[in-house]
């Protein structure tokens, strides 16, 4: 009896140092630990803010960014528009056409904190630069080399980073993808090329079949559906971050067949890193039952994960930070749908939010502070 005794603590004993061998970063399970989302929502959001936007300009728009006392939207018809916190409109910041101060429908947005500058690069190699007021400040055309096309462009702290592989393989070099640090007056700090051989992609999988790129506390935080890594990319290094686990509910590098909307996989939508969290946001993707969108929090000193159900009807959504490094997930909405959904909730404050809405107006947002997490 004592011999079998002593041999379970030596195999229990091995199990764990490999276990801690095998999981050097932190393993994202998605459904491993799935709660309610009642208790989510205490555990990692305080107090939601909802806010629609006025109806003098209503448009479909992309990711809304906060900036301290105002909103910034890219509407993909006007260009970017601001509105205060409450949500009425104040103007517009350039706008989508061909002229000096203008962008065109394919443009990425940036709000430098420290400046209170808007940046706007209009793809593929166009630097604009606004204030606050809407005043055009600058106009720089970017020196990239050869014939690249930028496929995300992220502001962090002084720097672009812009990534993209499409034009290396007419220098021969297919099988690299390229990051490029960009200052705000157009320069190339640094260039760092990285092999796609050593994401282990499959073989009819791409780099930027859902991407999903994001400005976290940290610096920049990348993943993408056929990659087992998550990175973090800061100033001075590109480091692993996460390992998200292999099985069901994701699309593996391993799953060659696997193309981007398998139904019964998942697709990425966001991702945030805080100083000792993970927060990433997903939908599962069946051809025979409704889309159901997820949040897993993974704790990065623990490795414990904990997924919920977001049941708010949102159109899309996405993570920001204030200078004050406070973070936030925005959901975006459509006016009757969510109307409909606060009305039927417990909370009697959320029920009147859900009254005081225009079912018939303008978009609304409903901002998130993710609890305690700087």
């Amino acid at each position: 009896m004592k011999l079998l005794f002593y041999v379970f603590i030596i195999f229990f004993l091995l199990e764990a140092c490999s276990e801690k061998k095998d999981s050097f970063y932190p393993v994202i399970h998605p459904m491993k630990h799935l709660i309610d989302s009642q208790e989510g929502e205490k555990d990692y959001f305080d107090d939601v803010k909802i806010v629609q936007l006025d109806n003098q300009q209503i448009v479909l728009f992309n990711e809304p960014i906060l900036l301290d006392s105002m909103i910034m939207v890219n509407s993909f018809k006007d260009g970017i528009l601001l509105y205060d916190i409450e949500g009425k409109f104040l103007r517009k910041i350039g706008g989508i056409g061909n002229g000096p101060q203008e962008y065109n429908s394919s443009y990425s947005m940036a709000w430098d904190a420290e400046r209170n500058l808007i940046y706007v690069l209009s793809k593929p190699d166009i630097l604009l630069t606004y204030s606050l007021g809407g005043q055009c400040l600058s106009r720089i055309r970017l020196d990239l080399p050869g014939e690249l096309i930028v496929r995300t462009c992220v502001y962090h702290h002084n720097f672009f980073y812009l990534m993209n592989s499409v034009g290396l393989a007419e220098q021969g070099r297919e099988n690299e993808m390229l990051w490029l640090k960009v200052d705000t007056l157009g320069q190339i700090v640094e260039q760092k090329t990285l092999s796609l051989s050593e994401l282990r992609l499959p073989e009819h999988g791409s780099l930027f079949q859902g991407d999903y790129c994001s400005v976290s506390a940290k610096g920049i935080v990348y993943g993408n559906h056929y990659c087992d890594t998550i990175y973090s990319i800061n100033e001075t290094e590109n480091i692993p971050v996460a390992i998200w686990a292999k099985g069901d509910f994701r699309l593996t590098s391993e799953d060659a067949e696997v193309t981007f909307g398998h139904y019964g996989k998942v697709i990425f939508q966001a991702i945030d890193e805080t100083t000792d969290k993970l927060f990433v946001r997903w939908c599962s993707f069946y051809h025979d039952k409704p889309v159901e969108h997820f949040l897993t929090v993974c704790d990065k000193k623990e490795s414990e994960n904990r997924t919920f159900r977001e049941n708010y009807p949102m159109m899309n959504a996405n993570f920001c930070s204030l200078r004050s490094g406070r973070h936030f997930l925005i959901y975006v909405c459509e006016p009757f749908a969510l109307s409909s959904f606060l009305n039927r909730s417990d909370n009697e404050e959320l029920r009147d939010e859900g009254d005081k809405i225009d079912k018939e107006g303008n978009f609304v947002l409903v901002i998130v502070p993710l609890k305690n997490i700087m």
